[in-house]
């Protein structure tokens, strides 16, 4: 019996390193400030690498509707991962994804505003 198990166990493949996903979120719904939250269709873009996510010095590169694309710190653990940015600029942004389920706010510290976002995020391999 123990050369048969042994024969299937070298037979399954070996499981490849983790490739880079593409996350895609839509935005369904936006509240600026304290203002009534209205519905939204605000799409953004960026990579990630489940390998590297609980490291400090990950950066990806994030591409959405209304903005440049931008770098910003990714962070993740095995329940949930996202992005930040958070240095000198007056932009704070950060996004957080558990489940599928995105959140993501934009802090305009200079101008004293901020927004939210509740939408979706699907991850595809690249």
């Amino acid at each position: 019996m123990k050369p048969f198990i042994l024969t299937l166990l070298t037979a399954v493949p070996q499981v490849a390193s983790a490739e880079l996903v593409t996350v895609n979120c839509n935005f369904h719904t936006e509240c600026f400030d304290t203002e009534t939250c209205q519905d939204a269709n605000y799409d953004m873009s960026f990579s990630r690498d489940p390998q590297q996510m609980e490291t400090d010095q990950v950066t990806t590169e994030v591409s959405d509707d209304m903005s440049e694309t931008f770098k910003a710190r990714a962070f993740g653990t095995p329940t949930h991962y996202g992005f930040t940015t958070f240095g000198a600029d007056d932009t704070q942004m950060l996004l957080s994804v558990k489940d599928g389920v995105g959140r993501y706010s934009i802090h305009m510290l200079e101008e004293g505003i901020a927004l939210f976002y509740l939408g979706t995020c699907k991850e595809a391999v690249s």
